[in-house]
C-alpha cells in the first residue's frame, strides 16, 4: 500500500527524507529545494551594424551565481553582460542561474539573430516588349535555398 505524505518547507536548502520499514531497512533520498525559486531569464537588444548584443538578466533575485553561454565559445559569469559577435548569424544563448545557498539551478535559452537578416526575398525582372515575355531573376540575400514564385495570374513556379 502506498502512503503519500506532504511536507511544507519554509527555507531553501538541502532536505533528506529517510524511510524506515519494519524489517529495519532504511532508504534515504535527498533533494535541494529552492523555496523562493531562482527562475532564470533575460532580455536582449542587438545592434546589427556593430553586432553588439546586450543582455539584461531578469532572473529571480537572490544570492545567485550566473553562467552565460553565448554559442560562440565565449562565456561570462557577470549578472548583465554584452557580447560583440564577430560573425552574422543565429546564436543559441543560454543563462544558467545557481542559487549559492541551495545550489538549485535554472536555465533559460533563447535564439538571437545578429547582423544581416538571413533571408530577404527579392527579385529583378526584365521585359521583352517584342515577345511580351517577362524574365524574373532571384536577388534574395544569402541563405535562400528554396524558391516559390507566384505571378499574380494564378501561375506559380518552384
Amino acid at each position: 500500500m502506498l502512503n503519500l505524505y506532504n511536507v511544507s518547507v519554509k527555507d531553501t536548502g538541502l532536505y533528506i527524507c529517510f524511510v524506515y520499514n519494519p524489517c529495519g531497512a532504511v532508504l534515504s533520498e535527498s533533494a535541494r529545494l529552492s523555496v523562493n525559486g531562482n527562475k532564470a531569464g533575460f532580455r536582449y537588444t542587438v545592434n546589427n551594424q556593430t553586432r553588439l548584443a546586450s543582455f539584461t538578466n531578469t532572473s529571480d533575485p537572490g544570492k545567485n551565481n550566473y553562467y552565460w553561454d553565448f554559442d560562440n565559445n565565449q562565456y561570462s559569469n557577470l549578472k548583465d553582460v554584452s557580447m560583440n559577435y564577430i560573425k552574422d548569424g543565429k546564436y543559441h544563448v543560454c543563462l544558467t542561474v545557481t542559487d549559492s545557498v541551495s545550489l538549485c539551478q535554472s536555465n533559460f535559452c533563447d535564439d538571437i539573430k545578429v547582423g544581416k537578416l538571413f533571408c530577404k526575398a527579392d527579385f529583378t525582372y526584365t521585359i521583352d516588349t517584342a515577345s511580351k515575355y517577362v524574365s524574373f531573376s532571384d536577388a534574395s540575400t544569402i541563405g535562400t535555398t528554396n524558391h516559390y514564385w507566384e505571378f499574380g495570374d494564378g501561375n506559380t513556379s518552384v
